[in-house]
């Protein structure tokens, strides 16, 4: 199975030769892995370390659709292959289009698209954070280019789970102004990143707030859950915000995107109760299967209430749920 596995890989890595309407030589021989070698991401790791090596840069980048279609088929490869094989091969390879600025910003870009636009083909921080490394340590790249990189790994790094929440300072809409800090006596905290433009996250508004279990958690005060506008306190939001369910947390936070990851709208950051990120997700059914799994194991699942509806009045209470 896995030989079937790496000879699909090897099939499309090859496959930009064929892209063209008419036949016509390779852009460069392909390495072949040795029979020796049997594990999927050992294999993965030797393609990706000698994948450029009979490439005369200069040469393909003449070829620019193609050069771009060997980068990607090359892009493509890294999900299976090891952290350390990957790092590797990327300084390698940057190191090897540094030949001038332009086709090291011609594969920034090409890494910008697949990894972290919000079109990514092969969404991955922590592909993208490897190149960012890489980037940023070139004397390739222009200094303008260097500090977006430069805030780029400062968010995604700030935004990994495992992480303590980036600070957020927000102004809820009679103008008061609070900075977010995790609440220890409760389960932890949701920071719902929404616009009042984006119909998804009115779709999530409506759905947390129509669902009885989510309802209760947060009426409870289980835990607390944060409804967050990244822009300026205008009328708009105003109108909007003003409907909101009084038991959130609302607010506007116009420079939340100095610090947060908020490329996509809706998104939900889920917090342990210390502030750390547990969870950062889009999906609302994600969310609400959190906080229903939150409302059984505090008691307050209808299934939870039928349940001491059966026990002594002397039963002992259930223990504090955490996230």
């Amino acid at each position: 199975m896995k030989f079937k596995i790496i000879t699909l890989l090897l099939l499309a890595v090859t496959a930009f030769n064929a892209r063209s309407q008419a036949p016509q030589q390779p852009l460069f021989q392909m390495p072949v892995v040795p029979d020796s070698i049997v594990l999927l991401y050992d294999r993965t790791d030797y393609l990706l370390a000698h994948y450029w090596d009979f490439c005369d840069v200069k040469k393909a980048f003449s070829a620019r659709d193609r050069f771009r279609g060997a980068v990607i088929d090359y892009f493509s490869l890294m999900p299976y292959g090891t952290v350390d094989g990957v790092k590797s091969s990327i300084s390698s390879f940057m190191k090897k289009v540094s030949t001038s600025k332009e086709p090291v910003q011609f594969v920034a870009d090409i890494a910008e698209q697949t990894f972290y636009s919000d079109t990514a083909a092969l969404a991955s921080d922590q592909l993208y954070l490897m190149f960012l490394d890489e980037l940023l340590a070139n004397k390739k790249v222009d200094k303008n280019m260097k500090l977006r990189y430069a805030h780029q790994k400062h968010v995604l790094e700030g935004s990994q789970s495992g992480q303590p929440a980036p600070k957020l300072t927000y102004t809820d809409p009679i103008g008061t102004e609070y900075t977010f800090a995790p609440d220890t006596t409760k389960a932890g905290a949701i920071i719902f990143f929404n616009d009042p433009d984006c119909s998804g996250c009115s779709m999530a508004r409506l759905r947390i707030d129509a669902d009885i279990l989510s309802r209760t958690v947060i009426e409870k005060g289980i835990i607390d859950f944060y409804s967050i506008y990244p822009g300026d306190a205008d009328a708009e939001w105003l109108q909007s915000a003003v409907s909101y369910p009084e038991t959130w947390k609302t607010g506007a936070a116009p420079d939340a995107d100095q610090d947060w990851d908020i490329r996509q709208s809706p998104l939900f950051y889920i917090l342990n109760r210390d502030g750390s990120i547990l969870v950062v997700t889009g999906d609302v059914n994600e969310v609400i299967d959190i906080l229903g799994r939150l409302a059984q194991v505090s008691g307050h699942a209808p299934s939870a209430f039928n349940r001491n509806r059966t026990k002594s009045p002397a039963a002992e209470p259930q223990s504090e749920p955490q996230l």
